[in-house]
């Protein structure tokens, strides 16, 4: 028989969706996940929830009640369309179950592309959780604010055949800030639904072209992104628990390049299936959608590519 009452420890499974989000719960302490940025939610976007929270007094780290365990993600993340790859290694902790610091190292290859070597892409975040869930009722939301700290070492330079800034940087900036603001609720007993169901919406501020791996614009933008993820009737034949989620970014426009061309990212979505098979571990295999062009119709075209067509990603959570 399905396991349809052992779903409730996922009821904040997967908000973040797609690249992520089960919430924690005491049973098992999938959610949020360790993201690709470097901040607790899923692999596109951020969540209001706090990097594994201390649940009991004294479970914390060194059986500390303020500082909390650790939590770690790797991802893998393969787009064929532009023959690019992404690894990354996430980790974060919490402090009194309302502040979050994190970072994540990455490397981003698309030289077949570009003829260019891979990029290193690194984050430092802060998060800070300014309402908890069902601290002013059953229905209140989780709020949170954040602060992603991003450099890259692209080194994309101007053609030199430019005139005066040949051979120079052609995006104005390698490091940059993003500021966010997240909406996180579960929906289940509480409304009288039969699985759980958690949403997430948020925007967040940002002068990043692609995700700031590229460089970083002369303009802000301030995209919306939004999840929503429900906890699955897992067989009994199947240890642990289930859950499938949906995630969505909308797209950006931070300015222009050195040459004048637009910095643009499309929108992106993702669409994942969680499985966390012990309260420590999960796993996360996600299809990846960033338009139907790629980075090859964007170079041919002569501007800066906003789409680089779909893949698949692959992650590995563990909460210490």
């Amino acid at each position: 028989m399905p396991k349809l009452r052992k779903n409730l420890p996922m009821a904040r499974c997967l908000v973040t969706a797609g690249i992520g989000m089960l919430a924690s719960a005491p049973a098992f302490a999938g959610p949020p996940f360790a993201n690709i940025e470097g901040v607790s939610g899923g692999g596109l976007n951020v969540t209001a929830e706090i990097a594994n929270p201390i649940t009991k007094p004294g479970e914390g780290l060194n059986g500390s009640s303020v500082v909390g365990m650790p939590q770690v993600g790797l991802w893998y993340v393969n787009l064929s369309d532009s023959d690019l790859t992404w690894t990354a290694q996430s980790a974060q902790m919490s402090f009194f179950n309302r502040f979050e610091v994190g970072l994540a190292h990455s490397n981003v290859d698309a030289s077949k592309a570009t003829g260019e070597g891979s990029v290193n892409f690194n984050t430092i975040t802060a998060k800070l959780q300014v309402i908890k869930p069902g601290q002013f009722g059953a229905l209140t939301p989780a709020f949170s604010v954040g602060y992603i700290h991003k450099e890259t070492d692209n080194a994309t330079k101007i053609p030199d055949v430019v005139p005066g800034i040949g051979g120079t940087r052609l995006y104005r900036d390698d490091k940059g800030d993003d500021y966010y603001v997240a909406l996180t609720e579960t929906f289940y007993e509480n409304v009288g639904l039969p699985l759980p169901v958690t949403l997430n919406v948020g925007m967040r501020w940002t002068q990043a072209y692609l995700m700031g791996v590229e460089g970083f614009g002369n303009d802000w933008d301030n995209p919306y992104f939004a999840s929503i993820a429900i906890g699955l009737p897992t067989p009994e034949f199947i240890p642990g628990h289930m859950a499938l989620g949906y995630e969505y970014a909308d797209s950006s426009n931070v300015g222009e390049d050195r040459l004048g061309r637009p910095m643009k990212t499309s929108r992106m979505y993702d669409i994942t299936l969680a499985w966390l098979p012990t309260p420590k571990l999960s796993f996360l295999a996600s299809y990846l959608n960033n338009g139907s062009d790629n980075i090859y119709d964007g170079i041919e075209s002569g501007q800066n590519p906003r789409q680089l067509g779909d893949g698949f990603v692959l992650s590995a959570q563990y909460h210490f």
